[in-house]
């Protein structure tokens, strides 16, 4: 359930009270308040003015429709000269907590906001402090389309949104293509492809198709205005590349750590290109969903691959053990890629699409991983563990094999010969490696 910033009407049937408190967000669809007269014995049949007001309540109830016309009224009232303004309308919801009370907030259709009858303070809102009026605003636009997108039939159709939405598409496909630090949430050709969705609307425009164009262009409103205040959008330092500060984040997380240095080393330094990943995704502390899901997809797909491995080698080693090829680097590599097996497994359902589907799943869970004083290297240890342990244990049953093919040479040539068939090949291939440029991609 998205959250909404609303505030709370007390009513008292006879004299309503204003008070603020917080927004409850539930609305399946567009109501108008119908107020009755007396004579029509409780029936909404003779309407006699109508209120500006859509709420997700039923009315069939005559005291839960009083509370609303009551509620309608005095915030209607509240307005003073803005009353005539038809672009304003009000939300209304009561609460299943048996209180004589409303929530209640003001949507301005013009400014495309939501406001007030009286200075309310954010905590009762359940929003965060605001330093500035412009931030506040800013978090309060995805509120409005969220508001939008909850009541859609009344609307009318801005064309004025879906011209500039259009464009802002336009502009993030550019800057997805052009730049690895784009603040775009989506990628080019998801942007391309709800330009087209847009454009498609036009076949279909008839009074009966406007509330589902209206949802569409107010949910992806919604998505670009929280985006936009995650990156301060207009105000005096915005966030204009997803890179911006990384150096110094990394910088930040590189304490000396006998513990992570020991790590590190085990893992051969494997870790390193994983911890400068994880941070690059991670600066800012704000979550592009695109980004993560195609790290971990990938780490899925190498943690798959290296338990596959890791099973094959196991199972060399247990047939050595079985056919009396028994020794203690063949033990111990059994033993480092059963391990391989099994951590590949924990991780890949621990970290599975499922688990890490949204934005909040993947921040809640980087915050709960993230080490206070090293970020996020312990974690980047943790997922290259099983590509440590798959070496190891491949380098042991390699041992293992070339062991017995000594034991069963007797001449002194023959052993040489053996042990240079097997090491002079590793050995010419890491001097490639390095005369070719191996150095430039070790990391500091």
């Amino acid at each position: 359930m998205k959250s909404r910033a609303l505030a709370k009407v007390a009513i008292a049937l006879s004299e309503p009270a204003l008070r603020a408190k917080k927004l409850i967000r539930d609305a399946p669809g567009p109501f108008t308040l119908v107020p009755v007269l007396p004579s029509t014995n409780n029936r909404y049949n003779q309407p006699v003015y109508v209120l500006r007001a859509v709420t997700p309540v039923s009315p069939v109830n005559p005291t839960t429709a009083r509370i609303l016309e009551q509620a309608a009224t005095a915030l209607l009232e509240a307005l003073g000269s803005a009353q005539g303004d038809n672009t304003i309308e009000i939300y209304l919801n009561i609460p299943g907590d048996g209180k004589n009370a409303v929530h209640y907030c003001y949507i301005d259709h013009t400014n495309r906001q939501v406001f007030w009858a009286r200075a309310t303070s954010t905590v009762e809102l359940g929003l965060d402090p605001f330093e500035t009026d412009g931030f506040l605003k800013s978090a309060l636009t995805g509120e409005y389309w969220n508001h939008v997108e909850n009541f859609p039939c009344h609307q009318i159709y801005w064309a004025d949104a879906e011209d500039e939405l259009k464009g802002i598409l336009g502009h993030g496909a550019i800057d997805d293509l052009t730049s690895p630090g784009s603040t775009c949430p989506w990628s080019a050709k998801e942007c391309a492809e709800y330009t087209s969705i847009l454009e498609r609307f036009k076949t279909c425009d008839h009074n009966e198709h406007v509330p589902y164009r209206v949802v569409s262009i107010a949910r992806l409103w919604a998505m670009i205005a929280r985006v936009r205040h995650i990156n301060q959008y207009g105000l005096t330092s915005p966030r204009l590349d997803r890179l911006q500060g990384l150096f110094e984040y990394y910088q930040s997380q590189k304490k000396l750590s006998f513990k992570i240095a020991l790590g590190e080393a085990f893992c051969l330094w494997m870790s390193r290109p994983t911890f400068t990943r994880l941070t690059a995704l991670w600066n800012g502390r704000v979550v592009y969903q695109r980004h993560w899901h195609r790290f971990f997809d990938e780490a899925r797909a190498i943690w798959i691959k290296l338990g596959v491995l890791s099973l094959v080698i196991w199972t060399t080693d247990a047939i050595l053990l079985a056919t009396g090829h028994q020794s203690a680097t063949t033990m111990i590599s059994a033993s480092m890629a059963g391990a391989s097996v099994l951590i590949s497994l924990i991780l890949h359902q621990a970290h599975s699409r499922d688990r890490l589907a949204t934005a909040p799943d993947i921040s809640a869970y980087i915050m709960q991983v993230e080490d206070y004083f090293h970020g996020l290297r312990p974690l980047s240890i943790t997922f290259t563990l099983p590509h440590a342990l798959t070496a190891y244990s491949a380098l042991l049953l390699q041992s293992s094999l070339l062991m017995i093919a000594i034991k069963n040479l007797t001449s002194l040539s023959d052993i040489l010969s053996v042990a240079s068939v097997w090491f002079l090949p590793a050995l010419l291939a890491l001097l490639l490696f390095a005369s070719f440029g191996g150095r430039s991609l070790t990391y500091t």
